[in-house]
C-alpha cells in the first residue's frame, strides 16, 4: 500500500498541459454529474474533487490555478442547472468546497496516505457543515438570530452530516483509488515497452 502510495505521488509531477487540461476537465465533468443526476441529499463529490484537484494539480503555474478553477466550475455551472439561491449563502457554500484544495495541496506535499484522505474527508465535511449552517442562519430567517438560534440550525442540520461525510469518503475513495489503478497500469505499460525496446535493440 506505501509503495502504492509513493508511486501515485511520483505520477502527480511533471505532467504535460494536455494531460491537465484533460484531468481538469475530466474532473468538472464527474463533479456535474454527480450534482445534477438523482442523490441522497448532501452526497455529492464536489469536496472530494477539491481535495483530488489539490493533490493532482498542484504547483505555481496552470496546474495550480486549475486546482481551483476545477471545483468552482462545478459549483458554478451546477448551479446554473439547478437554480441559483440566496447569494450570501452561495459564497458561504463556495468557500466551504474550495477551501478542501488546501487538504489536497497538503497530501501532495507529505504524500498521499489513507490517514491523510480520512482526515480530509473529516475536515471537508466539518468545514461544509461548520460554514454552510452558519450562513443559512446568518442570512435567512428561519432560526432566530440569536446563540440559541444558531445552535438550533446546527442541531438541524446533524442528520445530513452523515451524508456529507459518506459522499466525501465514497467519492475520494473512487478518485484516489482510480488514480492509483491507472498509474500502476501506466507504469507497467512502460515498463512492457521499455524491455520490448531492449529485447530489439539487443
Amino acid at each position: 500500500m506505501k509503495e502504492m502510495m509513493r508511486k501515485m505521488n511520483a505520477a502527480s509531477a511533471g505532467r504535460s498541459v494536455a494531460t491537465i487540461l484533460g484531468i481538469a476537465g475530466g474532473l468538472v465533468a464527474i463533479g456535474l454529474a454527480g450534482r445534477i443526476l438523482p442523490h441522497p441529499p448532501n452526497f455529492t463529490p464536489v469536496a472530494a474533487i477539491a481535495i483530488f484537484a489539490g493533490f493532482v494539480l498542484r504547483g505555481d503555474g496552470l496546474a495550480g490555478r486549475l486546482a481551483w478553477l476545477v471545483p468552482l466550475a462545478v459549483l458554478i455551472l451546477g448551479d446554473l442547472v439547478l437554480g441559483l439561491y440566496h447569494p450570501g449563502v452561495m459564497a458561504a457554500v463556495y468557500l466551504a468546497m474550495l477551501l478542501p484544495v488546501l487538504f489536497g495541496r497538503a497530501m501532495g506535499v507529505r504524500g498521499v496516505s489513507l490517514f491523510g484522505i480520512g482526515a480530509s474527508a473529516l475536515g471537508a465535511a466539518i468545514l461544509f457543515f461548520a460554514i454552510s449552517n452558519f450562513a443559512v442562519w446568518l442570512f435567512y430567517n428561519t432560526y432566530p438570530h440569536t446563540l440559541a438560534g444558531l445552535w438550533m440550525c446546527y442541531v438541524a442540520a446533524l442528520p445530513f452530516f452523515k451524508y456529507t461525510l459518506a459522499g466525501n469518503v465514497v467519492w475520494l475513495a473512487v478518485l484516489f483509488g482510480g488514480h492509483a489503478l491507472l498509474t500502476r497500469v501506466w507504469r507497467e505499460k512502460s515498463a512492457k515497452s521499455t524491455r520490448s525496446a531492449a529485447v530489439k535493440g539487443a
